[in-house]
């Protein structure tokens, strides 16, 4: 076992990382749940994104 002035550092500068993967984690499944959603409706139709701005467009003329 490690003292606790190491186990401390470990936790400091682990501590954030296994925080941001856990973050990560949860946008990914967010995302996936949407796509899952989202796709099927693009594909039949239902959703019609013909009139939307082009995104890369779009970026271009807000920065």
């Amino acid at each position: 076992m490690p003292d606790a002035d190491i186990a401390n550092r470990f936790h400091s500068i682990a501590a954030p990382m296994l925080d941001m993967t856990e973050t990560l984690r949860r946008r990914n499944a967010n995302l996936r749940a949407t796509r899952d959603l989202l796709l099927p409706k693009l594909i039949s139709g239902e959703l019609d994104v013909s009139t939307l701005p082009d995104p890369v467009r779009a970026m271009e003329t807000t920065a």
